[in-house]
């Protein structure tokens, strides 16, 4: 009973077998500092994952603003040359020609376009996709600095960091729920095409300068 006692092994602790693997047979497991470079790849790889999403949505959502702003002015700026010229219309008309026909014509066309920018509101949905589209971008700006910058400066510690990754990922979703919701699939190929051809590498701009150091 005394050898048996004796022989027998005290239990090793949860934290020397993940530290040291202490363990007969087993391979030692990964050390703190195989978990700390581990963990910050995994920062990294989620910071990468909202840039590409936040690009090609903001880039997406602009393409999609542009399009509503050319609509905008295609229906306002004709409504109102319209209108103003129906009045000036009714008013030589009722001088000279004391003919209602060319007026009644100019205030028709106006009411029709007056009713399709009233109905689509282009001015409105441009607004929103602008807007949404700069949100997006500058989420992009702000997940690149963290990536670039803050997790490679060594002076932010592990819950400093993955606090802010959270707040990006926190951002990002509230921007997901936000209208309009989607965008058409035109703007988002449109979008894939200009990023294809280097719209936003700023290594193909003539002023970028490499690191001299």
């Amino acid at each position: 009973m005394l050898v048996a006692i004796c022989s027998t092994k005290l239990p090793v602790s949860r934290h020397r077998l993940e530290t040291v693997g202490e363990v007969e047979g087993a391979a030692p497991g990964p050390g703190p500092s195989d978990l700390a470079l581990e963990f910050h790849r995994a920062l990294w790889r989620e910071a990468t994952k909202i840039i590409v999403d936040t690009l090609y949505s903001g880039r997406s959502h602009q393409k999609a603003a542009a399009r509503w702003s050319t609509v905008a002015i295609g229906l306002g700026l004709p409504a109102a040359v319209i209108t103003a010229a129906s009045s000036a219309g009714a008013a030589v008309s009722a001088v000279f020609v004391r003919d209602v026909r060319l007026t009644a014509g100019l205030a028709l066309v106006a009411a029709v376009l007056s009713a399709a920018r009233a109905f689509l509101k282009p001015d409105e949905t441009f607004r929103a996709y602008e807007s949404k589209g700069a949100a997006y971008i500058a989420l992009r700006n702000d997940a690149t600095q963290f990536r670039d910058v803050r997790l490679r400066s060594g002076r932010a510690t592990d819950d400093e960091l993955e606090s802010e990754l959270n707040s990006l990922h926190a951002r990002r979703n509230a921007l997901n729920l936000q209208q309009p919701i989607r965008v058409p699939s035109w703007a988002y190929k449109q979008a894939k095409a200009s990023l294809a051809a280097g719209e936003s590498d700023y290594k193909n701009d003539p002023f970028w300068e490499d690191p001299p150091f």
